[in-house]
């Protein structure tokens, strides 16, 4: 459980976006695809065959915003409202699909339990030019000493309405990071394709065929005997 909770903490790294921190973005689809794993060799399994579906897909309009990921092994969807201040774990279990519902409350409550916020950020004067942006690097910190590096830019200002996100202190939008994955890997991404018009709205809905319930309410059906 604790894995699914810190690959939720990396799939909600991104959301809300505002223009030069004036004129926001009210839809958009975001593509960020991994370009490099350091200590590749570390994976239990081979993964190369893997790297070119990894990455993390953000669609958002208004209040809403879907996030998809790729491990390369499993798809992780959730969906938010910031209004609201809902999340929903969007999970397919083959026979049965469930969108499991947290608040933004219970979210911070979970990532500040496993340190998943960063205690410190370093601004650097390290630049470089990554997908059209000139970034500069910032180092976030967390309080098990794990870092995290990000190559931003303050053309496009990171919102900060969605308060479960790991980079919502970034004084502007992240363009390339790195975090860690499974092994003491690292795993980057970049921004490839940044859209400011989202061309399907009806993906920011629960599927109709997605059951919603609590991660709670959920253990308890799984652990349920199965009748005979």
């Amino acid at each position: 459980m604790k894995t699914r909770y810190l690959l939720l903490g990396l799939v909600l790294l991104c959301a809300t976006l505002e223009l030069n921190a004036q004129k926001k973005l009210k839809q958009g689809f975001i593509h960020y695809k991994v370009t490099a794993i350091q200590n590749i060799e570390l994976f239990t399994i081979d993964v190369k065959p893997l790297v070119p579906k990894m990455g993390i897909k953000i669609y958002f309009k208004d209040n809403m915003i879907l996030t998809q990921m790729n491990t390369g092994m499993e798809d992780i969807s959730t969906l938010e409202n910031t209004d609201s201040r809902l999340i929903f774990l969007l999970m397919n279990m083959g026979m049965a699909k469930y969108a499991v519902r947290y608040t933004t409350d219970e979210m911070i409550a979970q990532k500040d339990k496993q340190g998943d916020y960063a205690h410190s950020i370093e601004y650097t004067e390290e630049t470089k030019k990554i997908s059209g942006y000139k970034c500069k690097l910032a180092i976030l910190t967390f309080e098990n000493n794990s870092q995290i590096f990000v190559y931003y830019t303050k053309k496009l200002a990171y919102a900060n309405k969605n308060f479960t996100s790991n980079f919502y202190k970034l004084d502007g939008f992240p363009i390339q990071f790195t975090s860690l994955g499974p092994g003491g890997t690292q795993i980057e991404y970049t921004a490839t394709v940044i859209k400011t018009k989202l061309q399907n709205t009806d993906i920011l809905v629960i599927p109709p065929d997605y059951e919603e319930t609590t991660m709670g309410e959920l253990q308890k059906m799984l652990m349920a005997p199965t009748p005979e």
